[in-house]
C-alpha cells in the first residue's frame, strides 16, 4: 500500500464531468451540464447518421424500440418497483465489510441439497 500512497494524487472538488469542466474554463456548473446534455447526444447521433446505408426504416424503429424498452425499464425499476425500507427492520452487521451472513460459521448456515427445493417460500427435502 506505501507504493500506491506515494504516486496518490488530492483532486479538488467534484470529480464529474461538468463541473471539471466548470472549474476549468470558469463556467456556471449548471451551464456546463445544460451544454454537454445537449452536446454530447447531439455528437451521437450525427455520428450514427453520418452513414447513407444505416439510415433506413428498420435500423431507426430498431434504436428507438430498444431506446424506449431501456427508458422504460428505468422508469419501471426507480419509480413503481421502489420498496421504501422500514429502517427498524433492517438487519446491523458486525463488519461494514462482511455482511451477516458472511460472519456466521460455515456450520451455522443450511446448505441446499441436491434432493431439496424450494417453491413459493415452502422447502420440501426429498
Amino acid at each position: 500500500m506505501a507504493a500506491l500512497d506515494s504516486v496518490s494524487a488530492t483532486l479538488g472538488g467534484e470529480q464529474d464531468l461538468a463541473s471539471v469542466l466548470a472549474r476549468s474554463f470558469g463556467f456556471d456548473k449548471r451551464g456546463a451540464l445544460a451544454v454537454l446534455g445537449l452536446a454530447i447526444p447531439l455528437a451521437l447521433l450525427a455520428f450514427v447518421f453520418k452513414a447513407r446505408e444505416f439510415r433506413t426504416f428498420d435500423n431507426i424503429l430498431g434504436g428507438v424500440v430498444v431506446g424506449l424498452v431501456v427508458v422504460g425499464g428505468w422508469y419501471l425499476s426507480g419509480h413503481i418497483g421502489h420498496l421504501a425500507e422500514d429502517p427498524a427492520t433492517l438487519e446491523e452487521n458486525s463488519s461494514p465489510r462482511t455482511p451477516a451472513a458472511w460472519s456466521r460459521s460455515p456450520s451455522s448456515r443450511r446448505r441446499p441439497t441436491p434432493s431439496s427445493f424450494s417453491c413459493c417460500g415452502a422447502t420440501r427435502a426429498a
